[in-house]
């Protein structure tokens, strides 16, 4: 596999980890994109393109049909703020739906252990410091969880599906348990 001309910024494999999603950002060009790879022979199965900023984080439902991405830059480069949520169909690269979850850039995105649904996190200057919760059949917002004012820069959660955890640009860390619904 090798990436041309980019900057590769994040991977995941698939759960079966048979698929390879690699994040590449071409600040030169202002060119965004996610490649999906086939990992048993190195070859490249498709490009997502759309993006007008970066992307910082990507995640691949628990059944590996849908790949999500959360993009935004603390800088505004093209004047077309794209700090959104995408979910993409991972079998033929079609969107299924752009989620306008923050008003700063997104840091993090992950699904639920059930795939139910999808949690989004901000990072920027003036974050908002929020966790979005999404209902991954039609992106109804479901809760918005409070996070930090420094703006969050990670996110996991348990194998179990009982924990979610953030972690902050000022060093905290807070976990939500069951007594928070994260999902419905």
């Amino acid at each position: 596999m090798n990436v041309k001309n980019a900057f590769v910024s994040a991977l995941k494999f698939s759960p079966d980890s048979k698929l390879l999603a690699t994040v590449s950002n071409n600040w030169k060009d202002v060119l965004y994109t996610v490649t999906l790879w086939q990992v048993f022979n190195n070859k490249e199965i498709r490009t997502f393109r759309g993006f007008m900023e970066r992307i910082n984080d990507i995640a691949f439902s628990h059944d590996g049909i849908l790949l999500a991405t959360a993009s935004g830059s603390e800088i505004d480069v093209t004047g077309d703020s794209d700090r959104s949520v995408k979910i993409w169909q991972v079998s033929d690269g079609k969107i299924i739906r752009s989620l306008k979850a923050q008003n700063q850039p997104l840091s993090a995105v992950l699904f639920t252990n059930d795939d139910s649904a999808i949690i989004s996190s901000s990072i920027g200057s003036s974050a908002d410091g929020t966790l979005k919760v999404w209902d991954t059949k039609d992106g109804t917002l479901l809760t918005t969880l409070p996070g930090s004012e420094s703006g969050i820069t990670s996110l996991a959660i348990s194998t179990d599906g009982k924990l979610l955890i953030s972690a902050a640009r000022d060093g905290s860390i807070q976990i939500w348990g069951e007594s928070t619904q994260i999902t419905r």
